[in-house]
């Protein structure tokens, strides 16, 4: 090695071990820029990488060292660290195999080889690994502790306690191995020496956060809730990112009872965020399930064992139809026993999570392809709520093992009932309440069967109540409460079985609370935890079981009731607190809830004083509650797979709604046809999919989808109002006017029913109806754009002038004409006289309107404006002559200087125009050379010459009702005598004998010339009637029953155009009236 080199690599180890890593990695990396195979600078730039967390980067290079050198054992050792940290354990755990080989005394690579084992599950492997790092090095004291605790995992627990014991004697300042002892103490039911041990963890490092955490966790099962719950704070403060510790804390609040539930919600928002905040990408895209399959729900837990959450589940998967609902476990938590076993066989599949990281365990999940992912803990211990953020399911909800609200904007639902989540609560929760019918728990009878003895009462002298819940639950209140009883009870007992009870110094502690309350030693009994069937036959010696609170119980209660006890309990203000009332409630023992404290005592005593009512229900109890919902597998298996139904169900119309919004239709009926082939009455998504297949031009088959939704429920207003909108667009306004009239009657409220019987009124020509529809419609929704712009059309169609204008300023505001709306900086011109300013007048709307409406901005120039005209292209050739009109421009071309502004279709507003008032016409003239030039074009006139125009442009929403098929006009334009030209620009293609030169028409001037040329125009209204109009041609309006505005009522002419005569439809849709009577008119007319 040259001594540059060695140099260099010297100065690099000393920064490195001095934790100086930017130098280090600095100068690592100038090494091998000089020999680019030295394998001790690849190893070490390698560990630089490892300890910044760059694992990727840590493993290549480490390899690269590996190459150059094979048979270092340090290099392997070193890789299979990195692998660990990749989550790669069966590859790390041949690199430390490696390591060994070459250097069989290496006891670091023994213990990580341990480690890794742990992770594959392994755990007698893992045993064998760690004892031989610490025979290889008795003094290893980390490998001592890691025994320790893959011991404790095992159950083993007195030698754990050795382990962690040996370490400690090693390194007395080791706070790890305090905690690690603590931790199997705790197991053994030693508490206060558990908290001794963590207590010795903080002292030897302040700012442990664990150690502050172990020891909330013990001080929580203690009853010392407030102590708790500042070393839970502590614990979070220092470690704000250990989501664990997060939970603890949320959980441990429960316990308090003047918690309320806006508080829990928003702690729990907290975590959260945090959760949503580590999460790089989640998933969007999910496996759907392939038609005729059931649906894929999974479970994650760590409680697929003896465990509360074990023993609920059993029954109720005994019972699934696993034609419906193919149930996916994944355990989060290593270990299994007897209840494992017996779970184990219900599920399709088995994949466990416990040693991935959240996103690795995400992977898993989403692979699996679950539509529906349950979480069972909560905030509860070992929950794997992080996994949720990464969205590896498209729905995903929280169930059975906690009791509040999760906090993870990602899980959509909390699955409850109507007792613990009763209406109007819904507030407590971020998550969508649903709630199964009955009950949201079902429990699974215990085994071994115990018989349900006697009433102890009788044979006692006295009575014995009894609470087998979780000391943590037992708070001052309670016992205040409970004390109360014992006094008022003559020579009552009270029993309280808890696993806390195994530590004297808790028992001691637990007797002088109740001693504060006045109750004697010799009044209670506390005692230890017993096998499950002892545990239960200590029931056999309870008369009545006490109900904690606001932390009720949930396993003991349905136990008690199993023994033939009723279980007192107090009405609640939350989820938590409503679990004894759901579970009374359905055992039919709606009597034993307690409205209060004072109520509690006084059902207590009462209860107590009627030994024969206690004995007559108790042996007949376990029968009743076995019938009830609360034991009832199947009938709790159909409503939990109704409810998962449901839950994809809504996921699938969601997913549909959403796309619909979106604009993208496809995607969204594929949806909605799914979630009808997931429920074939689901009115929502009849409804929707109608509304799509009518807004795509399938009028008839909307009609029939939304009849449906209509079927299905019948009584909700909005699908009558839909309904009634697709009959108006199948023209069958009749019965739409009957959808809206029963949409009203269900719904009064709705602007849109009003607003849609207006339009049908409208269509109806019954203007005046359609003006009280509009006002209400108003009434209800006073910014109700559609509503005043359509009011406005109705007003002006009566001659109701000057509020119909005032109406009409809203059309800026409807989703038509927002769009449009200019956002000139210069004010707008209201009517006012500005004499020598320059007003712009711009253009809106449709070339009729512009053709129309053009002759005021002539009226405007001579109240002293210079006014600049601001039209469609194809018209300003044509209006370049309009008489004063400074300027002619077409909309796009850059806008000369000006001081005001003016929508052409707000002048009458401006203005103050009425019908008396109209400026006069011809207000537009053909240029003569064009007139002449199509003159020679057309030839000799032998008879005369009438235009035709059948069919407007096809971008409005009226344009079927006011164009004609050109086959309906054979009989008009054979009529003898006569020379019929096109007028016709684009529309249908007419098969009939017309001269037609509209190809050759540039733009409207040239059509102003063509016009010029003949004797009349006879058109449908578009803007060719307009046009010929406003050049003084004779016009016959071939007009539609519900006329446009403009053409106003119960005319046959018009106080626009005087030179025009209107044919209007007699009924909706008769053009062959309008035609019998123009081909009637027409002789006389010419002859004149």
């Amino acid at each position: 090695m040259p001594a540059e080199v060695r140099a260099i690599l010297a100065e690099a180890i000393d920064h490195h071990r001095a934790n100086r890593l930017t130098e280090a990695e600095r100068l690592y990396r100038q090494t091998l820029g000089i020999q680019a195979n030295h394998a001790d600078a690849l190893h070490l730039l390698g560990m630089i990488a490892l300890q910044t967390g760059r694992f990727n980067e840590a493993v290549e290079v480490i390899a690269r060292a590996i190459a150059v050198n094979a048979i270092t054992p340090q290099y392997h050792f070193s890789l299979g660290n990195a692998l660990a940290r990749q989550g790669r354990l069966q590859q790390a755990l041949a690199s430390f195999d490696r390591a060994i080989a070459l250097n069989p005394g290496f006891a670091e690579a023994y213990a990580n080889r341990g480690s890794a084992l742990v992770g594959l599950g392994r755990q007698q492997d893992a045993v064998a690994a760690f004892s031989h790092a610490t025979a290889l090095r008795p003094d290893y004291d980390d490998a001592h502790k890691n025994l320790g605790i893959l011991l404790r995992d095992m159950g083993r627990l007195e030698e754990a306690a050795a382990s962690c014991r040996k370490a400690i004697s090693l390194r007395p300042d080791f706070a790890e191995a305090h905690l690690s002892l603590g931790n199997v103490l705790r197991d053994q039911g030693h508490l206060t020496r558990a908290a001794d041990c963590f207590r010795q963890a903080i002292a030897v490092r302040p700012d442990y956060a664990d150690g502050h955490n172990n020891l909330a966790n013990i001080l929580k099962d203690q009853g010392e809730i407030a102590s708790a719950l500042e070393h839970f704070s502590r614990a979070v403060a220092l470690n704000p990112d250990d989501l664990p510790a997060h939970s603890n804390l949320l959980f441990c609040q429960n316990y308090l009872p003047d918690q309320s539930p806006a508080a829990l919600r928003a702690m729990a928002c907290r975590f959260g965020a945090r959760a949503t905040g580590r999460v790089t990408r989640a998933y969007d895209d999910w496996r759907q399930p392939v038609p005729g399959t059931p649906l894929r729900v999974g479970l994650v837990s760590s409680d697929f064992r003896a465990h509360p959450v074990g023993f609920f589940l059993e029954a109720f998967l005994l019972a699934a139809d696993p034609a419906r609902i193919a149930f996916v476990a994944f355990p989060s938590r290593a270990g299994e026993d007897a209840q494992t076993a017996r779970l184990k066989p219900l599920f399709t599949a088995w994949q466990p999570i416990h040693g991935l990281d959240d996103a690795a365990a995400a992977a898993c999940i989403h692979a699996s392809g679950v539509q529906v992912l349950i979480d069972l803990s909560g905030h509860t211990a070992d929950n794997r709520l992080p996994v949720f953020a990464w969205r590896p399911a498209p729905v995903q909800a929280t169930w059975l093992g906690y009791f509040a609200t999760t906090g993870m904007a990602e899980i959509d639902f909390v699955i409850a009932d109507p007792h613990v989540a009763p209406v109007g609560e819904e507030s407590h929760f971020t998550e969508t309440v649903w709630r199964l019918p009955e009950t949201y728990l079902c429990f699974t009878a215990p085994e071994p069967a115990v018989d349900v003895s006697g009433l102890p009462a009788l044979s006692n002298g006295y009575v014995t109540f009894g609470c087998f819940n979780n000391l943590a639950k037992i708070n001052d209140t309670v016992i205040g409460v409970w004390a109360r009883i014992l006094r008022a009870v003559p020579d009552s007992r009270l029993v309280l079985k808890a696993s806390q009870f195994t530590d004297n110094a808790i028992r001691t502690a637990t007797a002088a609370r109740f001693g504060r309350f006045g109750v004697t030693a010799d009044r209670l009994l506390l005692e230890p935890p017993s096998g499950r069937f002892d545990y239960l036959r200590a029931y056999q010696r309870i008369d009545i079981a006490l109900d904690p609170f606001p932390y009720p119980g949930g396993t003991t209660s349905f136990e008690a009731l199993w023994m033939g006890l009723p279980v007192l309990t107090k009405r609640g203000d939350r989820f938590l607190s409503h679990a004894g009332e759901m579970i009374m409630t359905n055992a039919g023992l709606g009597e034993w809830i307690a409205a209060d404290d004072d109520d509690y005592v006084a059902k207590a005593v009462h209860f107590a004083s009627d030994l024969l009512a206690l004995s007559d229900l108790r042996p007949g109890l376990r029968a009743r509650v076995l019938a009830s919902p609360l034991f009832d597998g199947p009938r709790f298996a159909g409503h939990f797979a109704a409810a998962m139904s449901g839950l994809w169900t809504r996921w699938l119309f969601t997913e549909a709604l959403r796309n619909q919004q979106a604009g993208r239709l496809d995607e969204a009926e594929a949806l909605y046809l799914r979630t009808l082939a997931e429920n074939t009455d689901h009115a929502d998504a009849l409804h929707n999919l109608g509304l799509l297949q009518q807004h795509t031009g399938r009028r008839d088959q909307a009609a029939e989808t939304i009849a449906r939704a209509i079927a299905a429920r019948p009584h909700i207003g909005q699908y009558h109002c839909s309904l009634g909108t697709v009959r108006a667009d199948q023209g069958r306004l009749e019965e739409a006017l009957a959808c809206f009239a029963r949409s009203i009657a269900l719904l009064p409220d709705l602007p849109e029913a009003h607003f849609n019987l207006g339009s049908a009124l409208s269509q109806l020509a019954r203007p005046l109806e359609a003006i009280t529809a509009y006002r209400r419609a108003i009434a209800l929704r006073p910014d109700f754009a559609d509503a005043h712009h359509n009011l406005a059309m109705a007003l002006l169609t009566l001659g109701e002038w000057e509020e119909g204008w005032a109406e009409y300023e809203w059309r800026w505001k409807t989703n038509h004409m927002r769009p449009d709306v200019r956002a000139f900086t210069q004010p707008r011109w209201r009517g006012e006289s500005r004499e020598g300013r320059t007003l712009l007048i711009n253009v809106e709307q449709g070339f009729g309107d512009t053709l129309q409406f053009c002759r005021l901005a002539s009226h405007a120039a001579t109240m002293g404006f210079r006014v600049i005209l601001e039209v469609q292209g194809p018209l300003v050739r044509l209006l370049q002559g309009l008489r004063g009109v400074d300027q002619v421009l077409a909309r796009g071309a850059t806008l000369p200087p000006f001081d005001l502004h003016c929508p052409m279709l707000s002048l009458p507003l401006a203005l103050g125009m009425t019908p008396a008032t109209i400026p006069g016409t011809p207000h537009l003239q053909a240029d003569p050379a064009k007139v002449e030039e199509i003159n020679q074009c057309l030839g000799s006139r032998s008879r005369p010459r009438i235009g035709l125009a059948w069919a407007g442009s096809g971008g409005l929403a009226a344009d079927r009702r006011r164009s004609i098929a050109p086959e309906r006009l054979e009989r008009l334009v054979n009529l003898p005598g006569f020379e019929f030209v096109s007028l016709q620009k684009g529309g249908p293609v007419a098969p009939l004998p017309l001269t037609d030169l509209m190809d050759e028409m540039r733009d409207f001037a040239d059509t102003a010339a063509l016009i010029a040329n003949l004797d009349l125009v006879i058109s449908v209204d578009t803007a060719v009637a307009h046009l010929a109009a406003a050049l003084g041609k004779p016009v016959w309006l071939l007009n539609r029953f519900d006329a446009c505005w403009r053409w106003m009522t119960d005319r046959t002419d018009s106080p626009w155009y005087p030179m025009m005569r209107l044919y209007r439809q007699p009924s909706r849709g008769d053009w062959h009236a309008v035609l019998a009577a123009v081909m009637r008119d027409l002789p006389a007319c010419v002859a004149q």
